[in-house]
């Protein structure tokens, strides 16, 4: 009788331990579930709100771009019988748009034929010292525009469009994309692509300057 009680002890015993694991078990897994569900939903969260952030910071830069570009189409439209001056007009855009890396206006072929087939004003910030402004005149002695695919598609869809990203001419390094307008002569033609660059380096690290902050007041108010 004692070994029999015994028995049915230590099999009592024995479902309850099993069971209590069990529960145990399964309240572990739910408790994991929902902690793993709580730090998938912050982290998507944080994320978005980064992307929304770097978003805004873009938008905005390429917004400074095209009113600074379109700003200055009627005056220049309005001086095209003065090559000469145009190079100013570069130097003037870049040195008013501080998100601007270059500028230049490619003219079609012959508009200045004392210029030479090509011409083109070219003003850029100097990467030792952005306060510094420095212009060149390209012409025919430099790279054949006329025959790209952008400067092309501008003039002959006579419409404004951004470039596909690009090395720097003058260094080959820094990455640019260039936001282009068509400007036209007084009979309403197209007869030239003016182009503000952006470096995309510069713009990367904008971008991780407002992650930064992101993170620094995300700790502070946490």
């Amino acid at each position: 009788m004692k070994k029999f009680m015994k028995s049915f002890e230590f099999k009592v015993v024995s479902r309850m331990t099993l069971w209590s694991l069990l529960v145990i078990a399964v309240v572990a897994y739910y408790l994991f579930m929902d902690t793993s569900k709580a730090f998938v939903s912050m982290y998507t969260e944080n994320c978005h709100s980064r992307m929304l952030i770097n978003y805004e910071y873009t938008r905005r830069v390429l917004s400074d771009v095209y009113v600074q570009v379109t700003n200055n189409v009627y005056p220049i439209e309005s001086t095209l019988d003065n090559p000469d001056g145009q190079i100013e007009q570069m130097r003037r855009i870049v040195e008013n748009g501080n998100r601007i890396h270059s500028c230049g206006m490619n003219f079609v072929k012959g508009y200045y034929p004392q210029k030479g087939e090509r011409y083109c004003p070219f003003a850029w910030r100097n990467p030792k010292n952005r306060s510094e402004i420095l212009t060149d005149e390209k012409g025919d002695h430099d790279f054949d525009y006329l025959q790209e695919h952008w400067f092309k598609a501008v003039v002959e869809g006579d419409t404004a469009e951004w470039s596909d990203p690009f090395f720097d001419g003058y260094d080959n390094t820094t990455a640019l994309a260039a936001y282009m307008v068509p400007i036209h002569d007084k009979t309403g033609k197209a007869g030239a692509v003016l182009g503000a660059d952006i470096s995309l380096d510069w713009l990367t690290e904008k971008l991780v300057e407002t992650d930064s902050t992101y993170d620094a007041q995300s700790r502070f108010t946490s």
